[in-house]
């Protein structure tokens, strides 16, 4: 690990509370099925890059229709912001924070299987 517990799968660690997102040591499967059982508790746990996906929506609306209803009212006010490129990281870098991470890419998939979601 990295020497950062925040580095290591920290969704994962903010779904399993203050004393797991602080301990340094790894997270394992165990830490991975408490998480999914906790996401199993959300009436929805929505990764942002499908937010506006069909399926989300759809799923938004039959949970939390208010929600919808606000985010409509947002989304027409977004301005539109200028975007600038950034150098990508390292490859080297990359490969280590994938190992790192790889129970919150776990915990990713699950949600998105879950929500039914075409892949981006």
């Amino acid at each position: 690990m990295l020497g950062y517990p925040i580095i290591n799968c920290m969704q994962i660690r903010q779904l399993l509370g203050r004393k797991r997102y602080l301990d340094p040591k790894p997270i394992d499967d165990l830490d991975l099925a408490a998480a999914k059982s906790i996401v199993d508790k959300f009436d929805a746990f929505i990764p942002l890059e499908y937010l506006e996906s069909k399926e989300a929506i759809e799923h938004l609306k039959r949970k939390i229709p208010e929600f919808v209803r606000a985010y409509d009212n947002v989304r027409t006010q977004r301005l539109n912001v200028r975007t600038h490129k950034k150098k990508p990281p390292p490859d080297d870098f990359v490969k280590l924070l994938t190992n790192e991470n790889k129970h919150e890419t776990l915990l990713y998939e699950y949600v998105i299987k879950k929500l039914n979601v075409s892949t981006l």
